[in-house]
């Protein structure tokens, strides 16, 4: 039962996906590129105060003292 042997299938034509690779390719550890490292974003300002969370884990950026309490107070109407 099945097709064990069959290497085949009749009527359709296949390519070798193979044909062209190394035999032993070599495998490295290496990072591809040109090895630059990207500085990491990091805020440094002073305009975003914080960050509260508002209706199922919507954070939202406060900017102002007056923004915290009118979040603060929306969570809780």
């Amino acid at each position: 039962m099945g097709v064990k042997g069959r290497t085949k299938l009749k009527g359709v034509e296949h390519t070798n996906l193979r044909e062209g690779l190394k035999e032993n390719a070599k495998l490295t550890n290496g990072v591809a590129g040109n090895g630059a490292k990207k500085a990491a974003n990091v805020y440094t300002g002073d305009y975003i105060m914080g960050i509260a969370t508002m209706h199922k884990s919507n954070a939202v950026p406060i900017t102002s003292g007056e923004q915290a309490i009118e979040v603060s107070q929306m969570r809780r109407s």
